[in-house]
């Protein structure tokens, strides 16, 4: 007969101390069970899928921050039950999933198409690179205002992604020594590049236009006064008024993928006037 199987919470104790790779690959796959036993009962599990392992390292970074106090070893044990322990765990899956799928669906508003002021047809995706002109994550892009965004966008990020983001964008790390650094295939980086840029774009238009800076806020009013039309209403809605997108087809008798199309040409109109320097 072999040893017991340690318990959840014997795992995320011993990871206070010394804990061996052995013990750390053991209590991650643990909690990759529990995320890919809730995506196979949920109807949106197929959504998030590919997004399983960083799932995963947001399990283990958001269970280290409300679990694992400062301290010695000693203190920073869980002190409850491995019941209590699971049901920690089951919660904050749940938090991730539901967090991740949210981002998941909202990905897919940077493919909306946009018509730029010179007449082509982009995605807001492709515009978004083009502001904050990858690869500059941490070197700064000369306005105070972009490099704040740029920096609260990295830390919504995971972990993982943050990491590889910096390494590969950055500091320049090729992809296979990621993957080696990692343990991991170099397809699996590549995927998860395409993925964490994604988060991070949005993460980015989030911090850009939800900054709490008064004076910022005054820069978007103001470049918004330059819209007019639909463009203007739906973006008003938006941003004074805080209306959800079925909220405001509601309010302007529109479709809501309309409302969408119009929200996304709007805040580019505004989003590209801003690093022109114009709304200072």
């Amino acid at each position: 007969m072999g040893p017991r199987p340690r318990s959840e919470v014997e795992l995320f104790n011993a990871l206070a101390g010394t804990a061996d790779q052995a013990d750390l690959d053991e209590y991650r796959t643990r909690i990759r069970k529990c995320v890919l036993w809730l995506l196979g009962r949920r109807p949106s599990g197929e959504l998030v899928v590919g997004d399983v392992p960083d799932m995963v390292e947001e399990v283990v970074t958001r269970l280290e921050a409300h679990l694992r106090p400062p301290g010695d070893e000693l203190t920073r044990r869980f002190a409850g039950s491995n019941e209590q322990f699971r049901r920690y765990l089951y919660r904050t899956v749940s938090s991730v999933y539901a967090d991740t799928v949210n981002l998941r669906v909202r990905l897919r508003s940077l493919d909306a198409p946009i018509v730029t002021s010179d007449g082509d047809e982009r995605v807001l995706g492709d515009v978004l690179d083009d502001l904050v002109e990858w690869p500059t994550a941490g070197e700064g892009l000369g306005r105070p205002d972009l490099d704040a965004g740029v920096q609260r966008a990295l830390a919504r990020v995971s972990e993982r992604c943050r990491r590889w983001l910096l390494a590969f964008h950055r500091d320049g790390t090729p992809i296979k020594e990621i993957a080696r650094q990692d343990g991991v295939r170099v397809n699996n980086v590549e995927v998860a590049l395409t993925r964490c840029r994604g988060y991070f774009r949005l993460a980015f238009l989030d911090a850009f236009l939800a900054a709490g800076d008064e004076r910022f806020r005054a820069r978007v009013a103001a470049g918004s006064r330059r819209l007019s039309g639909l463009h203007a209403a739906v973006f008003r809605a938006s941003w004074t008024e805080r209306r959800t997108l079925a909220e405001t087809a509601t309010l302007l008798r529109l479709e809501r993928d309309k409302v969408k199309t119009l929200l996304a040409e709007a805040k580019e109109q505004v989003w590209r006037a801003l690093p022109e320097g114009g709304l200072e």
